[in-house]
Order: C-alpha cells, then sequence, then structure tokens
C-alpha cells in the first residue's frame, strides 16, 4: 500500500515511499482489510466547531455588554511580555503549555482554529479529488520556532540588551527600535476589555488571510502545511511535547505493521516506523489527533504515559531516517527566499499581520523550490499540475511561470517598500522616540540638523505612498502618511504636515488618535474653525468616539463656552444611557470634566467645581482629571487636600508615572503663585513617585530651565 501523504511533492527527490504490504494471495491480490475510517474525525470535528461557537458567543457577549474577557488567544500574550498587561490569552497560553508538557501536543490537533481551518480545507481539496502531499524541507521546519523566540522571548531580551546598544551606538539603537517597557506598577490585570477586537485584523484582512494560511497553504504544503512552517505557537509547543510523557503507545503483540496508521496521519508522521522501532511515537508533530489509534484493525494503538521522547533510548533495528524533498543546499536558497519575502510582506500596507506574511512567506519558498526544479529536472509536478513533461514547458508550466514571476515580482516590490520604511523607522526612533500623534509638537526650535534628518526620514516615508499620491505604492499606507506628518511638523512645516494628513482624518473610518492629531494641527496653523468642522463631522459619524467628542467641547470652551457645555451635556446623557459605547469610567470622567471646565468659563465656579470633584471620582486614576481636581483645591487654599488627592489616586491605582506629572505640574503652579518652597517641596516629591521615567526627567529638566531651580533627587 502507498501512503499519498508521505510521497514526495510533486516527483521533487525520492521515489514515492512504499508501506509494508501484508496478507497477500498467492495470485497478488491484496487479502487485507480497507483502512476503516477514524471514529476520532467526527468526534475532533464537534470539538472543533464547539470551539467556534464559544468564541461566537464571546464576540457577541462583546458586542452587547461592551466589556468581556480579554481574547483567549496565545498571541495576547506579547501584550504581557512587553507591557506587563496579564490577560486571558496569556493565561491561557502558560496552561496550554504546562499541559503539553504532561499529556504532549494535543492542543494543536483538538483546540487550535487555525487546524480546524485546514482540516475543512484539505476535506474540501478531498472531495474534488486534490489531495495534497507534504512538502519536507530540513531548514524551514525551523522557522516556527524562530518566530515564536521573536514573538516571545526577544521582547524580555531586548529590554536588557537594547539600552547598552544604544549608549554604545546611538544609530544602531535607533535600528533597533524603541523598547516596551513594562509599567512602574509591575504586572497589571487586564483580564477584562473594553476593545476586544483591538489586536486583531478587521474582517477584509481576514479573508485573505484565511485564503492564505487555508486553502493556499494546504493546497502546496499539504494538510498541516501552516502548522509545520508557520506557526510560532507550535514553535513552542513541539519542543515542549519532547519532554511529555504522553504518547501514542503500541502493544508489539498485536502489531502487524500493516502502515494504517501513517496512511491516515494528517500531521505527516512515520507511525508505524516509530512504533516499530521505539514503542511510541517520537515525532513532536504528533498532534494526538488519534486518528491512528482509531483506524488500527488490531486496536494495537492507544494513548499513554511512557519516558518522554527525549528519553526515548536506541532503535530496536534502525533509526528512522527522515526524509526531506530538499538539497541542504536548495535548503539555504529556500530559506533566504522565506526571509525576504517575510521581511517584505509583514506589515505592507499597514494590513498584512505577521502570520500571513509566515503563511506567505512558506508558499513563495514551495514556489521557489518547484522553479529549482524546472532548471534541473526533465518532469515536474505542482500538485496535479504537469509543469515540465520530457524535458519541455508545459501550457500549464507556462501559467505557473507567469503567476510565480508576478509573485516574485510583488514580493520584491514589498521588500523595497519596507527598506525604505526600515530606513526611515531608524531616523524616526533617533530624533523621535516614543513619540505619537498625540504627542506630536511643532518643531519651531528645531536644530538645523534635526530638521534636515527629519525631512529626510519624512521623504522616505512619502516613498511608499501609494502611486496616487506621488509614492510607489500599490496601496495608501496610513502608518507611513501619519509619520511623514509627524516628521514635517518636527522640521517645522506644518501646512506640508496637514496636506499629509487631512486625506487620512477627512475618512470616517481613521483612527481617533489621527483625528485628534489632525484637529490639534488645524488648530496650531489657527484654523480652529476647520478643526471645529473636523471634530464635528467625526462625531456625527462617530458617536462612540468620546476623544474626538472632548476634544471637540474642549475647543470651543473658550470661543463659545455656553456651546461646549451643551456638547459635554449630550456626551454625558448618551454615556449614562449606553448609546455611546464602550461605556467606561475613562470616557465618563473626561466627559464630566469638560462639562467643568465649561463651566468654569461660563463664571460658574461652584458647578466647576462639582463636576471636577465628580470626574476625579469617577475615575481616580486619570491623570487630567486628577490634575484639574488638585488645581480646585488649590484655588480653595486646601494645600493638605491637594496631597491627600495625590496619595488617594496612587492608593486607587494610579499609574506612579502619571501621578508624578500631575503632582509636577500643580508643583509648578504652587511654586509660581503661592510659595516657591512649597513648590518646589511638591515638584520633588512628584518626582519621587517615578524617578526614572523619561516623561519624569524630561519635565525635571524643562522646569530646571524654565525656574532655574534643580528638582531632580
Amino acid at each position: 500500500m502507498t501512503n499519498p501523504n508521505s510521497s514526495t511533492n510533486g516527483n521533487a527527490g525520492q521515489p514515492a515511499i512504499s508501506l509494508p504490504v501484508l496478507g497477500q494471495k498467492a495470485d497478488g491480490h491484496d487479502a487485507r482489510p480497507a483502512i476503516r475510517r477514524s471514529k476520532m474525525g467526527p468526534r475532533r470535528a464537534a470539538v472543533l466547531i464547539l470551539i467556534h461557537l464559544a468564541i461566537a458567543a464571546h464576540i457577541i457577549h462583546w458586542k452587547i455588554a461592551g466589556r468581556t474577557l480579554s481574547p483567549v488567544e496565545p498571541s495576547e500574550a506579547m501584550q504581557t511580555l512587553n507591557n506587563g498587561l496579564v490577560n486571558a490569552g496569556f493565561i491561557f497560553f502558560v496552561l496550554a503549555i504546562l499541559s503539553t508538557l504532561i499529556v504532549g501536543r494535543y492542543f494543536c490537533g483538538w483546540g487550535c482554529h487555525v487546524v480546524a481551518l485546514q482540516d475543512l480545507c484539505a476535506w474540501m481539496l478531498k472531495k474534488v479529488g486534490i489531495r495534497p502531499a507534504p512538502f519536507h524541507s530540513r531548514l524551514l521546519m525551523f522557522a516556527p520556532l524562530a518566530l515564536a523566540l521573536y514573538m516571545f522571548v526577544w521582547p524580555s531580551l531586548k529590554r536588557l540588551i537594547a539600552p547598552p546598544i544604544a549608549n554604545l551606538s546611538p544609530t544602531l539603537g535607533a535600528w533597533l527600535g524603541p523598547v516596551a517597557r513594562i509599567p512602574d506598577e509591575g504586572l497589571t490585570n487586564h483580564i477584562l476589555t473594553n476593545d476586544f477586537w483591538a489586536t486583531f485584523a478587521s474582517v477584509p484582512v481576514a479573508i485573505p488571510f484565511l485564503l492564505v494560511c487555508g486553502f493556499a497553504t494546504v493546497y502546496f504544503l499539504g494538510a498541516k502545511g501552516f502548522c509545520t512552517y508557520g506557526c510560532p505557537y507550535g514553535g513552542f509547543f513541539a519542543p515542549v511535547d519532547l519532554a511529555a510523557p504522553g504518547r501514542i503507545v503500541v502493544d508489539l503483540n498485536k502489531c502487524e505493521g500493516c502502515g494504517h496508521c501513517t496512511a491516515v496521519c494528517t500531521s505527516n508522521v512515520r507511525v508505524h516506523e516509530e512504533i516499530r522501532e521505539y514503542g511510541m511515537v517520537v515525532n513532536p508533530g504528533c498532534m494526538k489527533c488519534m486518528d491512528c489509534v482509531s483506524v488500527c484493525p488490531n486496536d494495537a494503538l492507544s494513548f499513554g504515559f511512557r519516558k518522554p521522547a527525549l528519553a526515548k533510548g536506541k532503535p530496536r533495528n534502525k533509526r528512522p531516517r527522515p526524509r526531506f524533498d530538499t538539497t541542504p543546499a536548495q535548503d539555504l536558497l529556500l530559506a533566504t527566499v522565506f526571509i525576504a519575502v517575510f521581511l517584505g510582506s509583514r506589515g505592507q500596507y499597514g494590513v498584512i499581520p505577521m502570520l500571513m506574511a509566515m503563511g506567505l512567506a512558506s508558499i513563495a519558498s514551495f514556489l521557489a523550490f518547484k522553479c529549482m526544479q524546472l532548471v534541473s529536472k526533465r518532469d515536474v509536478r505542482v500538485v496535479r499540475m504537469q509543469v515540465k513533461r520530457k524535458g519541455r514547458i508545459t501550457p500549464s508550466g507556462i501559467g505557473f511561470i507567469a503567476i510565480t514571476s508576478l509573485f516574485a515580482a510583488l514580493a520584491a516590490h514589498s521588500l523595497l517598500l519596507n527598506q525604505y520604511k526600515w530606513r526611515a523607522g531608524a531616523i524616526f526612533n533617533q530624533l523621535l522616540p516614543n513619540t505619537t500623534a498625540l504627542t506630536a509638537t511643532l518643531g519651531a526650535d528645531t536644530p538645523a540638523e534635526t530638521a534636515t534628518k527629519a525631512r529626510r526620514a519624512a521623504s522616505l516615508y512619502e516613498k511608499t505612498l501609494a502611486f496616487r499620491a506621488g509614492g510607489l505604492g500599490l496601496l495608501e499606507n496610513q502608518t507611513s502618511r501619519l509619520r511623514a506628518s509627524v516628521l514635517r511638523l518636527q522640521a517645522g512645516e506644518p501646512e506640508r504636515a496637514e496636506s499629509l494628513i487631512a486625506p487620512l482624518a477627512s475618512d470616517p473610518r481613521a483612527p481617533s488618535d489621527v483625528v485628534l492629531y489632525s484637529a490639534r494641527l488645524l488648530q496650531a496653523l489657527n484654523r480652529n474653525q476647520e478643526a471645529l468642522a473636523l471634530l464635528r463631522s467625526r462625531v456625527a459619524s462617530q458617536p462612540q468616539d468620546w476623544e474626538c467628542r472632548e476634544l471637540w467641547a474642549s475647543a470651543l470652551i473658550r470661543s463659545n463656552p455656553a456651546s461646549a457645555r451643551q456638547v459635554a451635556e449630550e456626551a454625558a446623557s448618551a454615556l449614562a444611557s449606553g448609546k455611546i459605547r464602550p461605556v467606561n469610567t475613562k470616557a465618563r470622567a473626561r466627559t464630566t470634566l469638560t462639562l467643568g471646565m465649561a463651566e468654569q468659563f461660563l463664571g460658574n465656579t461652584d458647578k466647576a467645581a462639582d463636576h471636577i470633584r465628580k470626574a476625579a471620582e469617577i475615575d481616580p486614576t486619570d491623570r487630567v482629571c486628577l490634575e484639574q481636581f488638585a488645581r480646585v483645591l488649590l484655588s480653595k487654599g486646601d494645600l493638605p487636600g491637594v496631597y491627600r488627592a495625590f496619595d488617594d489616586a496612587a492608593a486607587a491605582g494610579a499609574k506612579p508615572v502619571d501621578v508624578a506629572m500631575a503632582q509636577m505640574s500643580v508643583g509648578i503652579d504652587v511654586f509660581r503663585f503661592i510659595s516657591r518652597d512649597e513648590g518646589l517641596s511638591m515638584i520633588r516629591k512628584g518626582v519621587q513617585r517615578s524617578p526614572d521615567r523619561d516623561e519624569v526627567r524630561h519635565l525635571a529638566d524643562q522646569i530646571r530651565a524654565g525656574l532655574g531651580v534643580n528638582v531632580h533627587p
């Protein structure tokens, strides 16, 4: 019997591998029973369907309640490792790894939605007569582990090595990029979230992702193609499985070596060879699907506990040799193609997620391998297509070459655009570290050398814009446009900065920070009516965007405080009634604060104080509310109350850096208008709350320059 899942991909290297043939009659006819259907397949499908129903219920709950459990997705662990945000995804990933250490790599087979997608695609292809054979590369199989280390180990390592490297070479430090910081208070609880979809791709991106990581990888690379070459979680599960005692084991007294187990394994494991030599499956690719157990005609296989694969010992006869489609030299070339396509496609146009880039890189490597075969072999097949026969390219081969050439051209173009972004990003990180659209400022006093660098980086970013915008890109790139605008602003070119950001800000789907940045830029250019019109339009199209609503009201406070109060009252009413979602404390607090500021400009000081106090009570951790509440207390001469407000905010869980910045800002007012000694004391106590943060150090330097006093501890 021949296992279709074990043959090489399209006459790549070795001939098809035959499994043992037992029980033949004298006339040559096969007397063995046919491979029976696995009972585990339907059961596993049912489990995966239930998991998808649970995911749907999770999303529905978020839509209805506005707040729900954070995504139960391993990728969310990056938020914990990068920013100290402990979420459900991190806890789930840790538990999955620990359980894998006991029972083996079961999660991939029974709980992964991408495996479910691949199984569905393989089943559908099988229905139309397509049974893709697996592609075997000795080097690319390490890509998932490399990506796993990048995602889950590199952030912590970078936090250790980046600062000394930046001190030795600021240029190299800028290429490494900004270092994510764990908050001063350490790990923080983010088990619940208001923005469930914040880290996920949009629907227009999700559809091609499913096509690439589902149908395309299965068609070209085999039933578990993405698991083999693209999944970073499997990159951790596989080595952990080697230390797990949970195994597929065999009763050798019952096993006849029929090979049914290998024939049904979609994880590309040579089951019959491994159980013959070791008495158990030792390949970490085994996902414990249990199909091999189910189809064994003698019930010789089962799940049990044995020594881990790391302690498997010597084989009984001869160690099974791994079979690869590629030579070592070909593997090196394919690895180069893989890396180039991954780096070129990842994040391209701000839409291609990392895992989709892994899928594209895997497919590109397979296509490159087939192109090598077109040069070196007389007969070449790509799945079911005969692209070369007896040394001549077939019509199908011409189509294959055309499509592959187009793919290669797009990949090269993407790599060109991304190298522009990398070069611009290094300059951006050097000039404006940790700067966002919300913290960008007009560089009126920027040194000439810095302004020149900012213009150079902006020009590089502008090359990645769409053709119609004067760039080289095929599509619009929002991130490049935003960063180019920020750099033009830093270079002292606010008009150019505004012209770059205007097309983004006018889009109803634009992120809130883009609209806020554009509005503030218009205000800096004294185009206040345009800023108000932009914010009014945004609130009309996105009523839940409370940040733009707040800025709209704030912009009206000085020119028309009565209108500002009306805007704030409408927002407060909408929040209270639940018309604006998500309903969160920050939105309510900032809206109430804006209402208080409007009353203050109308001369209603008592009402203003009540609203500002209420805002601080709604969200005692909000820096802006805390700062304004402290100023209200200061206006009443309640200096002990000011200190008490800062201490209460810290006790309520406010970030130390936020309390420090608020206390230092209020301390400046005390220094200027009440008492120099008391103000200096308040500022220094504020610095001591978070002395190592860059924001605190920067404000301390500004105080020293402006007030002539040293406030560093």
